[in-house]
């Protein structure tokens, strides 16, 4: 029995950076039809089914996950609230430095 824990806890110490992570989310205003696929798979982020580059290794604790992802010079962080499904995300273009801050609600999967 001690074999079969120990083995287990190798086994999923080394993955532990290989969490897979999914979340549906619509924007938090009123009538709002824009949904957006978030998917963390194999330590690479996709929205929408393409391949973001992301800024740094995402930070998957107990209540949140947090990505930080580039798209066309901007930088985001999506940050994911594990108990209550909603999500912040922040924006900046720097060449511009145009800030946007978005609330999403999310089914977390």
């Amino acid at each position: 029995m001690k074999k079969l824990i120990l083995i287990l806890s190798l086994f999923l110490g080394g993955y532990a950076n290989a969490i897979e992570f999914n979340a549906i989310c619509i924007l938090d205003i009123t009538n709002s039809k824009e949904k957006w696929f978030y998917e963390l798979k194999n330590n690479k982020f996709y929205l929408e089914g393409k391949e973001y580059p992301l800024e740094e290794t995402p930070i998957i604790n107990n209540t949140s996950i947090t990505i930080k992802w580039l798209d066309d010079g901007w930088k985001h962080e999506s940050i994911f609230n594990k108990n209550n499904g909603k999500m912040v995300e922040k924006s900046l273009n720097p060449e511009k430095n145009t800030p946007s801050i978005d609330y999403w609600k999310c089914d977390l999967f």
